[in-house]
């Protein structure tokens, strides 16, 4: 089902991958995809053995040269407030969204979950990055 989505979304120019080779090798790999005048930023990687010459930045650099040279109107980023974004941004647009559970006994375990997650959501929302960068180092060391 990839494979069909990716070609017929490759064919009409809405699947968009931009690499970097070195000596046919590929250092960096980056997806897009692209509708209606906008590219969002779906996926990507690079070989660490590269990283000080930050070959995702210089691939993401030429993807948001393309689209604008093809008269795409908006590049999203994707969520997050990750520092390279900042370089690249002009503006940043929040996403807010509203979850439901249905009233009932039967709905307590959607009930806990979704508590949890606002508490979380709550607790983050008054962090900077640098404090959530810390956390998420904290968590990638605990057993």
């Amino acid at each position: 089902m990839l494979w069909d989505a990716g070609c017929a979304l490759a064919r009409d120019e809405r699947l968009r991958l931009w690499t970097i080779e070195i000596e046919g090798r590929p250092i960096s790999a980056q997806i897009f995809l692209a509708a209606g005048g906008e590219v969002s930023y779906w996926l990507g990687g690079f070989d660490e053995t590269w990283a000080a010459s930050k070959p995702a930045l210089v691939t993401l650099l030429a993807a948001i040269e393309d689209a604008f040279a093809r008269g795409d109107r908006r590049f999203d980023l994707g969520a997050g407030g990750q520092d390279y974004k900042y370089r690249f941004a002009d503006a940043e647009e929040s996403l807010i969204t509203a979850t439901l559970v249905p009233a009932g006994v039967t709905n307590w375990p959607a009930r806990v979950s979704v508590s949890g997650r606002a508490a979380r959501d709550r607790i983050t929302s008054q962090m900077t990055p640098e404090q959530k960068q810390l956390v998420k180092k904290l968590l990638r060391r605990s057993p």
